[in-house]
């Protein structure tokens, strides 16, 4: 457990463009003094990328990343690699004595995430899975609502968040100047399956199933993480996907992607995820009684046309942070010291990746997908 004034040291790992924005606002908070925090070491397995962020840390360089976890000066973890390489690095990580920041998803597979929340509950590290989304204290809020039964029995939600893009979720720039030599291809590879040296699929991972989930896993699209946070974590029962390779047919992933997921508590959600035309569906939690719409500034229970007479209509002011990342990160932060689960905690990520996982599944063989919530595992 860090001490409350001392000063926590990260390692970031994986240092793309998301790693060195992490690596960013750390170092931001810690000259705004509003975090003794400290990026002690760097570590990645393109040469351009570990060299650049050393000198914008000042932190030791590693190329492995295991040599790091080996270093007791280091207090935790930021995990900013392809998500094949999460589930790995979590679980080395926590069972080096490390508390660990991960990006979104947790892990690749369903199965991972189970493996990862039990070494989270077996050594008691903190565990922050990057979905900013949590942060938000309208998702706190909503979940107020929802546990005094304000909307009655709880019947469908929905979710989604949708761009236009030229290019497609994926195509990260290549960088021109990349040679083979500066590239640890084995390292990238890792468990995925064998692949030939390939420029795309190390610069744009996010196009292949060996290393993503795609399209559906951002949580500011599908909105899972938050609307999980609102009801309640919960595994899914019953997932079914639909979607394709509607404008960019350069890729293995679809750019429209749709999810509908039942529960055992008898409660649907609908995932929309595209990445080509921008009109998205709003989030909304229905209920018997009343209907919960989201804004930026306010939730509204609209009461239901037949309960219009019992039930008044309520406006619950919110104050979303300014910057998501950095009110995650503070909460990933004050956890360290605390010892108290954070915002997008092990289990909340851990029942999220499985409909993400399944909904994938689903897409991939052209079925619906069963889950055993009891027993935590596929039907059939």
């Amino acid at each position: 457990m860090a001490d409350v004034n001392s000063r926590i040291n990260l390692g970031v790992i994986g240092c793309g463009d998301k790693g060195c924005d992490h690596l960013k606002d750390f170092q931001k908070l810690a000259e705004k003094k509003e975090a003794n925090v400290g990026i002690a070491a760097v570590c990645d397995i393109y040469k351009p990328r570990k060299e650049k962020a050393k000198e914008k840390s000042g932190g030791k360089l590693f190329h492995d990343y295991r040599e790091m976890l080996e270093d007791d000066g280091i207090d935790g973890v930021v995990i900013a690699t392809p998500d094949h390489w999460h589930a790995q690095m979590c679980i080395d990580a926590m069972e080096a004595g490390k508390d660990v920041y991960c990006e979104s998803p947790m892990t690749l597979t369903w199965e991972q995430a189970r493996e990862v929340n039990q070494v989270v509950n077996r050594t008691q590290r903190v565990l922050q899975v990057g979905a900013i989304i949590c942060s938000d204290p309208r998702w706190q809020k909503a979940h107020e609502v929802v546990e005094k039964k304000q909307l009655g029995a709880l019947i469908w939600s929905q979710a989604g968040i949708t761009r236009n893009s030229e290019q497609g979720e994926g195509n990260t720039k290549v960088d021109a100047k990349a040679r083979p030599a500066d590239i640890d291809w084995d390292r990238f590879i890792g468990p995925a399956p064998w692949r030939p040296f390939d420029l795309e699929r190390f610069f744009r991972h996010q196009k292949y199933y060996d290393y993503s989930l795609g399209t559906i896993n951002d949580e500011e699209r599908c909105g899972l993480y938050g609307l999980q946070a609102a009801l309640g974590p919960e595994f899914p029962q019953r997932v079914v996907s639909a979607g394709g390779q509607w404008v960019h047919h350069d890729r293995e992933l679809p750019d429209t992607f749709h999810v509908i997921v039942s529960y055992a508590t008898e409660h649907t959600t609908v995932l929309a995820s595209c990445a080509v035309n921008e009109a998205g569906l709003p989030v909304v939690i229905r209920g018997k009684q009343a209907t919960m719409h989201f804004s930026d500034s306010a939730l509204k229970v609209r009461p239901e046309r037949i309960y219009a007479e019992d039930m008044d209509p309520m406006k619950i002011p919110l104050k979303k942070p300014k910057d998501l990342q950095k009110a995650h990160h503070k909460d990933f932060l004050t956890c360290m010291r605390t010892r108290k689960r954070p915002n997008c905690h092990a289990e909340l990520a851990y029942k999220v990746t499985v409909t993400l996982a399944l909904a994938v599944k689903s897409f991939r063989e052209n079925k619906v997908i069963l889950f055993d919530p009891e027993k935590e595992t596929l039907v059939g």
